[in-house]
């Protein structure tokens, strides 16, 4: 299985992703730097998925998310109900 999905994976490296296939657009509101960097680092290893925005505050996330229509937005609960204070 394994080699099936490097070759789709070197496939589409090499061509391009086909149009039903675009990737999946993601912005990451987290405010712990490292965490939002090892999150950016492991989803951008995928070729299905693109971060497009990144936000450390609520503030931050709302216009983000406003600004850049992301398909995906991956949130921390926790920072998410403490922005509201």
């Amino acid at each position: 299985m394994d080699c099936i999905c490097s070759e789709i994976t070197l496939y589409f490296r090499r061509n391009g992703v086909p149009e039903g296939l675009q990737k999946r657009r993601i912005v990451i509101a987290e405010d712990h730097t490292i965490l939002r960097e090892g999150l950016k680092a492991l989803i951008s290893s995928n070729l299905h998925f693109e971060i497009v925005g990144e936000a450390k505050d609520g503030r931050e996330a709302v216009r983000c998310v406003e600004k850049l229509m992301p398909d995906l937005i991956l949130v921390d609960l926790l920072y998410a109900s403490s922005a509201r204070h």
